[in-house]
């Protein structure tokens, strides 16, 4: 769900169904399943940054909440490049990437 605050501000809600795998060798593995739910905002700070951040809550095998920041940076109006964190009680996460809009 997107709703629009502002000409370039957008509150951001998503839900939905969460898996997790897990394989440690030797050791075995491990699968759950469970929902998972995500409130925030995203905006165009300017013409080719766009910042977010969100709050999410995780139940699949056990309870996680977290919060999470990032950007994107358009290169061109199709390709971003991506930089994201996120913390929560279990786990901090750097991500990086390539955004294609089409």
């Amino acid at each position: 769900y997107n709703q629009s605050l502002t000409g370039n501000t957008d509150f951001v809600a998503r839900a939905g169904w969460a898996r997790a795998d897990v394989e440690v060798r030797p050791f075995g593995s491990d699968s759950d399943n469970g929902w998972f739910a995500e409130v925030g905002v995203r905006s165009m700070v300017t013409e080719a940054l766009e910042l977010n951040g969100f709050l999410t809550h995780t139940d699949a095998g056990g309870s996680d909440t977290g919060a999470s920041i990032g950007g994107v940076y358009y290169l061109t109006p199709m390709i971003g490049i991506t930089l994201d964190a996120s913390f929560s009680d279990d786990a901090k996460i750097y991500q990086g990437g390539i955004r294609f809009a089409f």
